[in-house]
């Protein structure tokens, strides 16, 4: 794992947060691989397969999920929720083949109407080399604040 790695690496979970916050999530599940796995645990489960989760989809599901946020039936999210990520601390684990373990610090702040709020915690990724960038293997953010009570995600973490 060289220099230009981390830095290809960091430009591109950038990417990924700018994408988020503009709420392009067609452009953002297109990161995905057809067999990734995005989880957000409720608590400090070490597998999806056996816990409760905030958010547990593969690409489908997020694909869905953007049907149903699109609807103007989607009425949680009016108004839409508004967001600015700072990504930081990226660190890479591991690397196997064509994937790379990375690991990163993220802080969110989220605005909703009058209601402003910030989350935090550690992303893990598993990123697959394809080309010239990577897709998404594998996501799971652990929140800080996983053991508060949500009053709705209307938004993607």
């Amino acid at each position: 794992m060289n220099s230009m790695t981390k830095q290809q690496v960091e430009e591109f979970l950038y990417q990924e947060a700018k994408l988020l916050d503009e709420r392009r999530y067609p452009e953002w599940v297109d990161l995905f691989t057809e067999d990734a796995i995005y989880w957000v645990p409720a608590g400090d489960e070490q597998s999806p397969n056996d816990s409760v989760a905030l958010i547990y989809d593969n690409q489908q599901r997020l694909k869905e999920r953007l049907i149903r946020m699109k609807s103007s039936r989607f009425w949680p999210a009016q108004p839409p929720t508004q967001t600015c990520r700072i990504v930081g601390n990226v660190m890479l684990v591991a690397q196997e083949g064509d994937e790379i373990e990375v690991e990163c610090r993220l802080i969110m702040t989220l605005q909703r109407g009058d209601d402003r709020n910030q989350l935090s915690g550690v992303c893990r990724y598993r990123l697959r080399l394809v080309g010239e960038s990577f897709l998404i293997a594998n996501k799971t953010v652990r929140l800080i604040e996983r053991d508060q009570p949500f009053d709705n995600l209307t938004f993607l973490i």
